[in-house]
């Protein structure tokens, strides 16, 4: 499973659990707007980084590719980086000015850092599922070791 709401569905499934249930309707709306924020927005834009600006191109395809041993990785990586791109084009991120791009991922993370404020959680009582998504999600936008568009920003 690569999809990280299909994951917790089947986990949720799997142990008769949902530690969302103390929720309002009014935080689970929210939960599911955060949720595709950072799945529909700031993963692509992530995507984006890593995958289609030059000076991270060459980390990326060390670290992704690292285990494909030279001369193969060479003659594969330009196929797995236009694979990628036509995913990003796909989805519509990649249709995109870097300029356009940067600017999304600079509200989406502004917009999470502004409901986020000075709670410790999305919501009050520890909603894991949002620290799933969210966490990771920004967590590796802003800790990649991979030089960020936004580094200046965060």
């Amino acid at each position: 499973m690569g999809d990280s709401s299909l994951i917790i569905e089947r986990l949720k499934e799997v142990y008769q659990d949902n530690p969302d249930d103390h929720l309002t309707g009014e935080e689970r709306g929210i939960a599911v707007a955060i949720e595709r924020l950072v799945e529909e927005n700031l993963y692509w834009a992530m995507v984006y980084d890593r995958w289609c600006r030059t000076e991270n191109w060459a980390t990326l395809k060390d670290s992704v590719l690292g285990d494909i041993p030279q001369p193969l990785r060479a003659i594969l990586a330009p196929y797995a980086r236009r694979s990628v791109k036509k995913q990003l084009a796909g989805h519509g991120m990649g249709l995109r000015s870097h300029a356009e791009i940067c600017a999304i991922a600079q509200r989406d993370i502004s917009a999470l850092s502004d409901f986020l404020a000075a709670k410790s959680y999305f919501f009050w009582r520890s909603s894991w599922l949002n620290g799933c998504h969210g966490l990771f999600r920004v967590s590796q936008r802003l800790c990649s070791a991979i030089r960020q568009s936004n580094e200046n920003y965060a």
